[in-house]
C-alpha cells in the first residue's frame, strides 16, 4: 500500500506541475492585457479617422476615379475636358463633328460624359428626332455612330416606288454586271428598292422568288442556281423539267412490274422517284394492289423494296440464299 501510494503522490505532482507550466503568469496576463488594448486604441482610433477623412477621399475617388486617368488624358488632347457639357456640345447639327472625331477621342468622350451625367445615362445626340438614352458607354458609342445613317436613306414618301426599284430591275437576266458591281453598290441598290416593297430574283424568267428582307435578297443572289434544274444523286448532271417529266413517266411504266422495277440499281431507282417527286409531287406505289402514297422519297424507296413481300422472303431474301 505504502508503495502504491507513493506513486500515486508522484503522479499527481507531475500532472499539477504540467498544469503550472501551462498556465500564463502574471506577468504574462499583463502583457497580453496590455497588448490587446493598444491593438484596440490602435484600431479603433485610425479607423474612426480614416472614416472621417476618406468621405472626401472617397468622394474625391468615386468623381475623379477614372476622372483623374480622363484628365490624364486630356493632358495630352488639349481642349477635351471631362465635363459633361462638353458632349451635349455636339447637338444642333452636329453630330456629324462628333463622328468625324477618331475613335479613341469619341469613346473618351462618352465615358467623361456618362460618369459625370446627372442620371447616369446618356441621351442621343441626334435630338429631336431621336430619343434614345443608354447606360453604357459601349452601348451609346454604338448608337451615336448609327443613329445619323437612318436619316440618309431615301424614304418611300420622297421617291415613288417604282423610283426605288428601278436602278435593281436595270440588272434583271445581267447577273455579270450585278455581280461587277461592289459590295457598297449592290448594298445600297438593294436597300433602297426594298423601301418600295418585295424585291424579285435578278433571275426573272427562271426564278420566281421575291424577297422582304435584305439579308435574304443578298443571299438568295450570292446563291441562285438556274431554275428547273435539281441535282440528282448519282446523276452528276442536272435536269430540266422535261427531263424530271420524262422520268416521271418512266416511273409509271413499272406499274405492276415490281420484280423489274427491283432489278435496276438502287442509285437509279433513287434517281427516278427523286425526279417524279420533284415533277408531281407525291407518288403511288407500284404495286398492282396497293394505294400507298408517299412524298418522301426515302420513305417511298422502302415501301417498293418490301411491298407484297412476305416475312420470309424479308428475312431470307433470294440474292443470299438462292434455293
Amino acid at each position: 500500500m505504502t508503495r502504491s501510494k507513493a506513486k500515486a503522490e508522484e503522479a499527481n505532482k507531475s500532472v499539477a506541475k504540467r498544469k503550472s507550466s501551462s498556465r500564463p503568469s502574471v506577468e504574462e496576463k499583463q502583457f497580453s492585457a496590455k497588448r490587446v488594448k493598444d491593438e484596440k486604441s490602435s484600431h479603433v482610433a485610425p479607423t474612426a479617422t480614416a472614416v472621417v477623412i476618406s468621405g472626401a477621399q472617397i468622394d474625391n475617388s468615386h468623381a475623379s476615379g477614372r476622372g483623374r486617368r480622363g484628365s490624364a488624358d486630356n493632358t495630352d488632347d488639349g481642349p477635351l475636358h471631362e465635363h459633361y457639357a462638353f458632349y451635349e456640345s455636339f447637338r444642333n447639327g452636329r453630330l456629324q463633328e462628333f463622328r468625324n472625331l477618331d475613335d479613341k477621342t469619341r469613346s473618351r468622350i462618352v465615358r467623361q460624359a456618362i460618369q459625370q451625367s446627372p442620371h447616369g445615362v446618356l441621351n442621343c445626340l441626334n435630338s429631336p428626332d431621336c430619343t434614345k438614352s443608354c447606360k453604357s458607354a459601349l452601348g451609346a458609342k454604338y448608337h451615336l455612330e448609327r443613329c445619323g445613317n437612318q436619316n440618309e436613306q431615301p424614304t418611300t414618301s420622297n421617291t415613288p416606288d417604282a423610283e426605288n426599284q428601278s436602278t435593281y430591275l436595270q440588272y434583271k437576266n445581267k447577273l455579270d454586271e450585278w455581280k461587277a458591281l461592289s459590295m457598297e453598290e449592290r448594298n445600297k441598290i438593294m436597300r433602297t428598292g426594298l423601301l418600295a416593297g418585295p424585291m424579285p430574283c435578278l433571275r426573272a424568267t427562271e426564278c420566281s422568288s421575291t424577297f422582304t428582307s435584305f439579308s435574304g435578297l443578298r443571299y438568295h443572289l450570292e446563291h441562285c442556281e438556274k431554275p428547273g434544274k435539281v441535282r440528282a444523286p448519282g446523276s452528276g448532271t442536272a435536269l430540266t423539267p422535261s427531263d424530271k417529266e420524262r422520268l416521271g413517266v418512266l416511273y409509271d411504266s413499272y406499274k405492276g412490274k415490281m420484280a423489274e422495277w427491283r432489278q435496276l440499281d438502287a442509285k437509279e431507282r433513287t434517281r427516278i422517284v427523286r425526279a417524279a417527286m420533284a415533277a408531281r409531287g407525291a407518288l403511288y406505289c407500284l404495286g398492282e394492289d396497293c394505294d400507298t402514297q408517299s412524298s418522301h422519297a426515302y420513305g417511298l424507296g422502302y415501301h417498293l423494296d418490301r411491298c407484297g413481300l412476305t416475312d420470309q422472303v424479308l428475312l431470307f431474301p433470294l440474292h443470299v440464299f438462292p434455293f
